[in-house]
């Protein structure tokens, strides 16, 4: 999973996510840091049952 300002820089990533945690993923922050409200681009590829692979991509708003 990938998270990008809306310049493209990256701000998260991470690999092998599991699904059924919400605890896991980007929490909003850089470097431990609250990052501004804006838009974020997210994408992220996942593994469906038999091994099928998708990429999902979307945009999230922070809100503060």
């Amino acid at each position: 999973m990938n998270v990008s300002d809306r310049w493209g820089e990256l701000v998260f990533t991470t690999e092998n996510l599991p699904a059924d945690n919400p605890t896991t993923g980007w929490d909003g922050t850089l470097n431990g840091e609250p990052l501004n409200q804006g838009v974020y681009v997210y994408m992220m590829e996942v593994q469906l049952k038999e091994n099928v692979r998708q990429l999902v991509k979307g945009n999230v708003t922070l809100i503060r």
